[in-house]
């Protein structure tokens, strides 16, 4: 089987420091593993040639990363699970906008 691996690099913010990682939204329900579904790259790249070698040299290891991100975009990325979190997110935002509006309106009555 054809498969891919992910290679995910560290985050630097704009002075070079490191930051904690963002989490993309399709992680909310499940967090991606480092060494299960990608592989972690310092922000530099430096580690890339010697994370690819690991790769090559271990190709029972890179078939189990590769199956564990395809299960992974199987089972959230799947576009039920996208439909879901979308109507899921949008009734939340709803629900925060109606208060906020309540809140406005009853600040504006109090001025």
């Amino acid at each position: 089987a054809c498969g891919s691996i992910v290679l995910r690099a560290a985050s630097l913010n704009e002075v070079g420091l490191y930051q904690e990682r963002l989490v993309d939204w399709w992680e909310a329900a499940s967090p991606l593993v480092a060494g299960r579904e990608y592989v972690s790259l310092d922000a530099n790249l430096t580690d890339l040639v010697g994370a690819v070698s690991r790769l090559e040299e271990d190709p029972a290891m890179r078939d189990r990363m590769s199956e564990a991100a395809t299960r992974f975009v199987r089972t959230y990325l799947s576009m039920e699970a996208t439909e879901c979190y979308v109507l899921r997110l949008l009734i939340a935002y709803a629900g925060l906008y109606s208060q906020y509006r309540q809140v406005c309106s009853a600040a504006e009555q109090d001025a």
